[in-house]
């Protein structure tokens, strides 16, 4: 028996001269609520595509925490392209049946790189010459990793990319409990950098940050519904942070909005309500 679907509607992506438009979120967890308010605020936003963070799902060896996910984001998955990074929580837990589950059996992800091993979820793609290259943070330390991202970079570099943005789920700095992660810091943010890449989302510590170490600005996107964490350094009556640039920290369900022109990037925080977390802030693309 065959059941018909809901009309969906969709456009098309730009041409590679026209400004593109997209929204970055993620850590949605157990926060289904505070996710469905995010999911029509994003939908209101109509962006040309939606790149998530991780930590899509609590248990991601738990079919149900799944179900679930979908459930919430089925009306903006049906009608605008939503490229992930996968999250710790994303391959389930240690001793379940599932656990490490291939990210692939959950989305049909762009293609990967041929050496890339089974199960790793690392890849890149490319909408209106505006470059994405999409981490696997779990695997930080398998060499094969590091070796793509560095020729990857190189090729969109050599084809014109006209902006190139990265994607992770635990980022090199963050001011929650988690912090951020060395093995970032020190071996993949340096790479980014010197590629000149505009921006580095990640996720995992849940709240906003801003900040830029190096030459290359960061911004941690930890707000999609799940529960929120308080910064454990640099506020009153806590110790003072590691130098990781921090321009703002706040602890606020967010998504994030962003237009790439032809020589700048404007960038729009955005609570469910609508109301903007600090104003927009503009990130140069010259070169």
């Amino acid at each position: 028996m065959s059941y018909p679907l809901p009309e969906a509607a969709f456009h098309t992506v730009p041409r590679p001269e026209e400004p593109i438009r997209f929204v970055v979120y993620g850590d949605v967890r157990s926060g289904h609520a505070a996710h469905a308010e995010l999911v029509e605020a994003i939908l209101d936003e109509a962006p040309d595509f939606v790149v998530s963070t991780g930590d899509m799902v609590l248990s991601g060896s738990d079919e149900g925490d799944w179900q679930r996910f979908f459930q919430v984001a089925a009306g903006l998955l049906a009608r605008i392209p939503t490229y992930p990074v996968i999250g710790n929580h994303d391959v389930g837990t240690a001793g379940d049946q599932h656990h490490l589950r291939r990210f692939e059996d959950i989305f049909a992800l762009w293609p990967g790189p041929a050496d890339r091993p089974e199960g790793a979820a690392w890849y890149g793609f490319d909408v209106a010459a505006v470059h994405f290259v999409m981490l696997d943070s779990n695997r930080y330390d398998d060499e094969r990793q590091l070796l793509w991202l560095e020729a990857d970079l190189a090729a969109a570099r050599a084809a014109g990319a006209r902006a190139i943005f990265a994607a992770t789920h635990h980022g090199p700095w963050a001011r929650g409990p988690h912090g951020g992660s060395a093995v970032a810091a020190e071996r993949y943010a340096p790479v980014l950098a010197r590629a000149g890449v505009a921006a580095l989302f990640s996720g995992h510590d849940h709240f906003y940050q801003r900040g830029r170490v190096g030459g290359l600005t960061y911004v941690v996107f930890g707000g999609g519904g799940a529960p929120l964490y308080q910064p454990r350094c640099g506020v009153a009556g806590k110790r003072a942070c590691r130098k990781d640039g921090a321009q703002l920290v706040t602890a606020e369900h967010h998504h994030v909005a962003l237009e790439v022109h032809h020589d700048y990037v404007k960038m729009c925080p955005r609570r469910p309500d609508g109301t903007l977390v600090e104003e927009c802030t503009t990130l140069s693309l010259a070169r």
